[in-house]
Order: structure tokens, then sequence, then C-alpha cells
């Protein structure tokens, strides 16, 4: 039985005795053991579902298909996933494999561990294996079903705030001067929006530059750097945002909690545009 203290040469040898009386292929040999490729794992799973029907009906087709993931990172980390979801249920073990760690080929203890678990989860006859693929599949069409919403809602809140973008940049001028008659009222429905502002919107590029300058003009903290805005990481983005709309009263904090992130620091010219709008409103308020 594993424990948190147990070494890596120690789980290594209870993984050859629960798994490999299970299968001849693969051979779990010290050396594969040690740092376990993808396809030494995804081959123990084969041979353990081809001996004992677990985890039948759990993974698809084209998931027991080793050539699926040739060259596909994320396919890997996917399968992984399943897997370890799967033997942490059935298993009742808080599990500290991490797939993408897996894939990478660290931390062999806690995939051993994983592996012990599921010979384990395999042979044990007092588990209803079959209910147990059927409530994590259900689990996972449940969270697949919940993604697609908050991918919805993401969509329509990224939508909203390109339609800001696009208003501001066709933001007509009202200027209001002086005139010889003091009772003489615009005409123009538009706001009145100082001259130097809208000069700024319809400039706003992608150069670095200027909005290094343009965010500076407001917030001393984060630094913007060069470094940091040719390749904005994800922290230094919300820092920035939370700083303008703590130093201007602009909240985006409803915006940002549905919106993902990840558009955004894919996208560092939107982030550019977003960022004139929060400026735009500073001043307009």
């Amino acid at each position: 039985m594993t424990t948190p203290e147990t070494s890596l040469d120690e789980v290594i040898k209870e993984t050859k005795e629960v798994l490999q009386p299970l299968f001849k292929k693969p051979k779990l040999t010290s050396k594969l053991l040690s740092k376990p490729p993808f396809r030494f794992i995804h081959d123990i799973v084969t041979g353990t579902l081809e001996t004992t029907g677990f985890p039948r009906e759990y993974f698809a087709s084209d998931e027991m298909d080793s050539t699926t993931y040739k060259d596909s990172k994320s396919a890997k980390i996917s399968f992984l996933d399943k897997l370890i979801k799967i033997v942490s249920v059935g298993s009742g073990e808080s599990l500290e494999a991490n797939s993408s760690k897996i894939v990478a080929g660290l931390e062999p203890l806690d995939t051993n561990k994983l592996l012990v678990a599921l010979g384990r989860l395999a042979t044990n006859d007092e588990i209803d294996r079959k209910q147990l693929v059927r409530k994590c599949l259900k689990k996972d069409s449940i969270g697949s079903r919940q993604e697609q919403k908050r991918a919805k809602v993401s969509r329509k809140v990224v939508v909203s705030v390109e339609e800001e973008v696009a208003a501001v940049e066709n933001m007509e001028v009202n200027v209001v001067g002086s005139t010889t008659n003091s009772n003489t009222e615009a005409t123009s429905t538009t706001r009145a929006i100082p001259l130097t502002l809208v000069d700024q919107v319809k400039t706003c590029n992608t150069d670095i530059n200027q909005t290094r300058k343009m965010i500076s003009s407001i917030i001393s903290k984060p630094k913007c750097t060069e470094k940091l805005l040719n390749k904005p990481p994800f922290r230094f983005l919300h820092d920035v945002i939370m700083a303008l709309g703590k130093a201007t009263g602009f909240d985006l904090s409803q915006i940002f909690r549905l919106c993902s992130l990840s558009y955004i620091h894919s996208n560092s010219p939107y982030f550019d545009r977003l960022l004139t709008v929060e400026i735009s409103q500073y001043y307009l308020l």
C-alpha cells in the first residue's frame, strides 16, 4: 500500500506486483517505470482493459487507438485527465498525479501511484465498475454542457466589448466652442467629447510605445516594460486592468468575471484597444 512517504523504488516494485500479472505486454521494467512515457502508460491501460474488462466503454474507440496521440499533446492530456478521474473516483484516493506533468515525464512517483491504484481498482470485485464508468461519463457530460454554456456567455460578452470598442472608434465630436450668442444650443445629439481624446482613440494602434505611454500616464504599477508588453503574461494583464479600474473608477470586474482572459492574452492588439475604451470612459465620466 502506497503512502506519501513511499520511495520511488518501493512504488515501482508495487506497480510491478499489482499490474504485471494482468498482462505480458508491456513489460514493466524499472527503467520505463522510473519515467513512464505516455505510450507506455496507454499500453498499460489497454493491457488492463483486455484482461479485466476495466475500464470498458469509458474511453472512446479513438482514445484507445495509440495513433490518435501522435504529435498531439492535448489529446494525451485529455486521456490522462480521464484516467486520473476514474481512478480517483473509484479508489476514493486523492491522487496527486497531474496529466501535464506526466506527459512531460515529471513526477514518476505520482504516476506510479496512479498505475497502482488503477491495477487495484481493476481487480477489486467488490466495486461495481460498470456503475463507476457510468458515473464518470455522466460527470463528463455535465461538465461538457457547463463548459459550453460558459463559452456561449463568454462569446456574448466578447461581442459586447467589441461593439463598445467600435462605438468609441466611430464617435462623432461635438466641439463646444465660444459663440457670439450665449443662448445658442448645440443641435448635435452627440455628447461633448474633448478633441484630444478623440484624436487619441483614432490613432490607437498596436504600437507598444503608445500603449506604454497611455497606460503609464494613469498608473505607475505594474511597470509597463517593453518585454512584458511584447508577450504579456496573464498576471501582468490582470494587474494592469485592475490598476486601471482602481485609478479611473471604471469597474470591469463584471465583464472579466464572464469573459475569458485567455482571449485577451492571445490577442494583444485587442487588449490595446480595450485599454483605450477604458481610458476614454475615464475621461467621459
